[in-house]
């Protein structure tokens, strides 16, 4: 995965939540959208964990 090939190439990922971006130009209409999306019963994702991530690869590369 993208994430892991970046770690091991010294890569320093943060995933941080944001608080809305109210009155911030260029940044209302994707709240907007999010927001959309969290009422759109259509729409399914899961959050996970950074180590889950890399746990799955590490099972994947090693079946390989």
């Amino acid at each position: 995965m993208k994430t892991i090939t970046l770690v091991k190439e010294n890569w320093n990922i943060e995933y941080t939540w944001i608080k809305a971006h109210a009155g911030h130009y260029g940044k209302e209409l994707p709240d907007k959208l999010a927001k959309e999306a969290t009422r759109n019963s259509d729409i399914c994702y899961n959050k996970f964990p950074k180590s889950e991530i890399e746990h799955e690869e590490r099972e994947k590369s090693m079946e390989k």
